[in-house]
């Protein structure tokens, strides 16, 4: 599909149906298959349709628009497809379990009559100087086809009709070269389009990690926006950061300042994991909830003897958009701890511990430092270009709440420096120059790397979304 010329119209129609089932999903808790095939059905049977999500457009192109939809507008070229009856006389609305009495239904249908003629001298109005009216005179079974009444009104006319035949052929060429392999060649959308995903871009931590490990990634996930699934641990991450944000907003209103119980914590939790349920299978469910509880309850025990320390915190804290050298930039942070002479940031991170993400440039000219490294540095840019506050960030967290693999509670403190902030800060305005420029190769080439796989050799991608990608996209709702 990615190879085709469409392609961008074909993800608009693929993002659309994905939001759906995530939407019904959400809603419904538990979507079965059985479940949503009932929900198509009942969609088709009543004839409605999902309005498209139209991320990106073309002004240059052709303009694919209902009779309806076409009204007040005008075309050199107007071209009416299926001109058949089936498709302009005969379509009815509804499945109804009831007759209307003769002389009622002949003048609706009278009155149907020329509803239908109407909207046909709205499509044929539509062309400036040139008409073409098509219909095919067989279906696909074989079956003969009538063309639209109207067709014949407008033939009262001198007008010339042709009868095209398509040889068997070059049909057959056609689906052959559609079907045909392509390897190994990343074929961009249009620049125009990528211009019109990229008018209100704004850099995130993520996006920029992203960038910088695997531009064929980025261009997929961020440019294309390829809809990526929900997955159970991205679910459970975001049920954790849920129960962890509710319990220190207890603590910020507490009179006077108090810790909660445990108990209340891993409520809390339980509750972010109803709100996430639709991520889980049943007994997937199951098993993160009794996982998640214990995770909590040994974190809470490792550290809620500091919780009192500072004076507030700022939870889930929404950056404004704010500019580095001219590079939009945004992002939210996690939890922001608030003393009398200076503030802390502390990042929660869910999963597998990974040190190699913490470490600092070693120097050398392929060394960019590690993912989380750059986010803590990342967070010391967006305050720095807060204007709501004076705040000093005197450090950032990286805090790990499951134990690692030695049974070890594991947490990062980085003290930033000024050099720190003018690297990551070089590497930002970089990666915003080449994402304006197009530049979204050569991918990383990593054996392991499913967009890399995908254009040089034709694997399949797989379609979930990362942990580190729910936490700052889905958790909070950030464009790019």
């Amino acid at each position: 599909m990615l190879h085709g010329p469409d392609k961008a119209w074909k993800l608009q129609l693929i993002n659309t149906f994905f939001d759906f089932v995530k939407n019904e999903a959400a809603k419904i808790k538990v979507l079965s298959l059985k479940e949503l095939i009932r929900l198509l059905d009942i969609l088709d049977e009543n004839k409605l349709e999902l309005p498209v999500n139209r991320v990106i457009s073309n002004e240059q192109g052709l303009h694919f628009i209902t009779a309806h939809g076409a009204k007040g507008l005008e075309f050199e070229h107007v071209f009416i497809m299926r001109a058949n009856r089936d498709q302009w006389e005969n379509k009815k609305g509804g499945n109804y379990n009831y007759s209307l009495p003769p002389t009622l239904s002949k003048s609706i249908a009278g009155g149907e009559t020329e509803d239908d003629r109407r909207l046909m001298y709205v499509a044929i109005t539509r062309a400036k100087n040139y008409l073409y009216i098509s219909y095919p005179t067989h279906s696909d079974d074989e079956k003969e086809l009538e063309p639209s009444r109207f067709i014949s009104e407008v033939l009262s006319q001198e007008n010339e009709v042709k009868h095209v035949e398509i040889p068997e052929e070059v049909s057959i060429e056609y689906k052959a070269e559609l079907m045909r392999y392509q390897q190994g060649e990343a074929r961009l959308i249009d620049d125009e389009l990528i211009d019109k995903v990229l008018e209100n871009f704004k850099i995130s931590a993520t996006s920029l990690n992203k960038y910088l490990k695997c531009k064929l990634a980025f261009y997929f996930e961020n440019i294309l926006r390829v809809p990526l699934g929900r997955s159970a641990s991205m679910g459970f991450g975001n049920a954790i950061h849920y129960g962890l944000e509710l319990f220190f907003a207890d603590i910020n209103q507490s009179i006077p300042r108090s810790i909660g119980s445990v108990s209340k914590l891993t409520d809390y939790f339980i509750k972010g994991m109803d709100n996430y349920k639709s991520h889980f299978t049943a007994q997937e469910f199951e098993n993160y909830t009794k996982h998640g509880i214990n995770v909590l309850t040994d974190y809470y025990t490792e550290y809620h003897n500091e919780w009192l320390a500072p004076r507030k915190y700022e939870l889930e804290y929404n950056m404004p958009i704010t500019e580095y050298q001219g590079v939009p930039i945004s992002g939210k942070l996690d939890r922001i701890n608030i003393y009398d002479d200076h503030i802390s940031v502390t990042d929660y991170k869910t999963g597998k511990y990974d040190s190699k993400k913490l470490n600092e440039p070693s120097g050398g000219d392929d060394d960019l430092g590690g993912d989380y490294w750059r986010q803590i540095v990342f967070y010391r840019l967006l305050l720095d270009g807060d204007k709501r506050h004076d705040w000093v960030m005197n450090k950032g967290i990286m805090d790990f709440v499951e134990k690692d693999g030695k049974d070890i509670f594991r947490r990062k403190e980085f003290s930033i420096a000024s050099f720190e902030t003018e690297i990551v800060g070089k590497q930002l305005v970089d990666a915003y120059q080449n994402i304006k420029n197009h530049i979204f190769t050569p991918g990383c080439g990593d054996e392991k790397c499913q967009w890399c796989n995908f254009v040089m050799r034709n694997m399949p991608a797989k379609t979930t979304t990362d942990e580190e990608e729910s936490e700052e996209n889905l958790k909070m709702n950030i464009d790019i």
